[in-house]
């Protein structure tokens, strides 16, 4: 038997099933990583953020209540100083820690994201 909400109907699941996880990759202006970071972190919906190599300079970790808080925070982080750009990468599952320590499981099979991608004119 298989224990899959039904996504339409409302009483069959909980607010913590609605909620948007997603990561944003950001690129910095030369010189900011840093500064980047700690003003992300302090943005309200950015559980984590912390420097990786690569293409990208930072990583955000979102959760979220709907797309337009989603969509809020990531326009929040491209404006910020030291932000060249960002994408923003939604899951449609929570992430691993949070499955394993609330026991949410996997209810729409293979992840998957969506990228929203915000790139900040050059002056």
């Amino acid at each position: 038997m298989s224990t899959t909400k039904n996504l339409l109907q409302p009483n069959t699941i909980n607010k913590t099933d609605l909620r948007l996880f997603a990561y944003t990759l950001i690129r910095c202006e030369p010189g900011k990583y840093t500064e980047v970071v700690e003003k992300v972190k302090e943005i309200k919906g950015v559980a984590d953020a912390f420097g990786v190599h690569g293409r990208w300079d930072v990583v955000a970790e979102i959760e979220a209540d709907n797309l337009k808080a989603l969509g809020e925070i990531a326009l929040k982080i491209n404006g910020l100083k030291g932000v060249a750009s960002s994408e923003t990468l939604i899951g449609f599952e929570p992430p691993l820690f949070l499955r394993e320590s609330t026991g949410l499981k996997r209810e729409l099979g293979t992840a998957s994201a969506i990228a929203l991608s915000l790139t900040r004119a050059q002056p």
